[in-house]
């Protein structure tokens, strides 16, 4: 006889939003934002879609002009926080 299986709880919408947006300022206080790199709108789409749904998701995305690559981490279980970072990549 095992122990029951136990679900991990989710986080709620507002704690996702609450992930989201340290994320987002920190992108900006490094002067990452859609103006300077329109293709930080595929992580927009990414991050809307964790708020809304909930399904952790993790990847990387190539920001031109800035020689850098945005790699994140999006758990929707509680207890493990978000995480992004950047890595400098000169093909990019």
């Amino acid at each position: 006889m095992g122990k029951p299986k136990v679900e991990p709880k989710s986080k709620s919408t507002d704690e996702r939003v609450i992930e989201v947006m340290q994320i987002m300022t920190q992108l900006k206080d490094l002067g990452v934002t859609r103006n300077t790199c329109p293709s930080l709108d595929d992580f927009h789409i990414v991050v809307n879609r964790f708020i809304k749904e909930g399904a952790s998701e993790k990847g990387e995305i190539k920001l031109d002009g800035l020689n850098r690559v945005l790699h994140y981490k999006l758990v929707g279980s509680a207890g493990i926080e978000s995480s992004s970072y950047l890595e400098y990549d000169e093909s990019v």
